[in-house]
């Protein structure tokens, strides 16, 4: 996050131990280092105010100049976060990842911001924890820890306030039943079936498909990639979503938008979807129902992944909530297909090998 500031420009509010010298229309930041050659001042040379560098490079010199002289300047989980969101580390993350930080920023700070950032307690942490919901809980306490790390390595915290805080039960997004999904898929509001085709039928998250554009889906595919992870996938069109997609006008860039032409961002469509499901289910839940649909039809779950990008594991874990009479009921017609097969063919039991 660049603050506002256009590329080599002077911050607007002042860094401690740093001058700007003005050369060609650009902003030159020197770190004063507190030493001294005879009497003139030893000055570092640090990359561009807005650049990811900036903030390292400036950590590491003050850290240094701190251990010469002994810390002068306390600093508060405020200012901790502040550096922290500026760093190469935190806009390494995806964009997704860094506007749930920046959600967890606002709680920590409104608990904890005016405090000195060493004087953080693990109790600290739990009492938070305490009174929110589990998945805020949790995410502050994931994004505290990162933030010490971050901070431990550059040596402005020396402590580790998450230490032997534990995660809390969250519980799980429930799939949508049948009944749900059928009314959001034939639903008379625009946004809501177009929205719930895209979710199920490509088993993707809420920001990617909200982030889809037109020229997302070329020759029978939407390609994507996802936020999260980085992945690029290439999905074939159900025909459901393809002729869902036929009937939508193209009214902006994005697939998703208002009547007015702009994007939907994904919490507006959240509320959208979860006033439909009267707050019974969320957008996620849809995701597990494209897996679990996927294993029922008979997909292996490298096939699975394909079309949604996750670990096997996790494919894993939803196979669990497999209709286990349907699935039963597809795996004996198989069976019996295969024999079938065999007895046109003349071949018998034995033959095959008992297979």
């Amino acid at each position: 996050m660049n603050h506002g500031y256009t590329s080599m420009a002077r911050p607007k509010v002042r860094v401690p131990h740093v001058k700007f010298v003005k050369r060609g229309g650009k902003h030159y930041p020197y770190f004063d280092t507190g030493k001294r050659r005879g009497d003139r001042k030893v000055y570092a040379r640090l990359p561009f105010y807005d650049t990811p560098g900036f903030w390292d490079s400036y950590n590491v010199l003050k850290a240094h100049r701190d251990r010469d002289e002994g810390p002068t300047n306390i600093i508060t989980v405020d200012e901790l976060l502040r550096r922290y969101e500026a760093s190469a580390k935190f806009k390494g993350l995806a964009v997704n990842t860094q506007t749930a930080y920046g959600h967890a920023f606002k709680h920590i700070r409104k608990a904890f911001g005016g405090a000195e950032a060493e004087d953080l307690k693990p109790k600290d942490v739990r009492t938070f924890q305490s009174v929110s919901t589990p998945a805020t809980g949790n995410l502050v306490a994931a994004v505290i820890r990162a933030a010490y790390a971050w901070g431990r390595e550059y040596e402005l915290v020396t402590v580790d306030p998450c230490k032997e805080v534990k995660s809390q039960e969250t519980g799980s997004h429930e799939p949508w039943d049948d009944d749900t999904l059928n009314a959001a898929l034939e639903s008379e509001d625009r946004l809501i079936r177009l929205a719930v085709h895209l979710l199920f039928y490509t088993g993707q998250r809420i920001g990617d498909v909200c982030n889809l554009r037109w020229s997302n889906v070329r020759n029978g595919h939407v390609s994507l990639v996802q936020q999260k992870t980085r992945k690029p996938l290439t999905i074939p069109l159900h025909s459901a979503l393809a002729a869902e997609l036929s009937a939508t006008p193209k009214a902006a860039l994005t697939i998703l938008a208002t009547d007015e032409g702009r994007p939907i961002s994904d919490q507006v469509l959240r509320k959208h979807l979860k006033k439909f499901t009267a707050d019974k289910f969320v957008p996620h839940g849809l995701r597990k129902n494209a897996v679990i649909s996927l294993l029922e039809a008979g997909c292996t779950h490298k096939e699975v992944q394909s079309i949604t990008g996750q670990s096997l594991q996790m494919i894993e874990y939803y196979a669990a909530r497999l209709d286990q009479p349907k699935v039963a009921g597809g795996a004996v017609l198989k069976w019996e297909g295969t024999h079938r097969e065999r007895a046109n063919s003349g071949e018998t039991l034995a033959e095959s090998g008992g297979k």
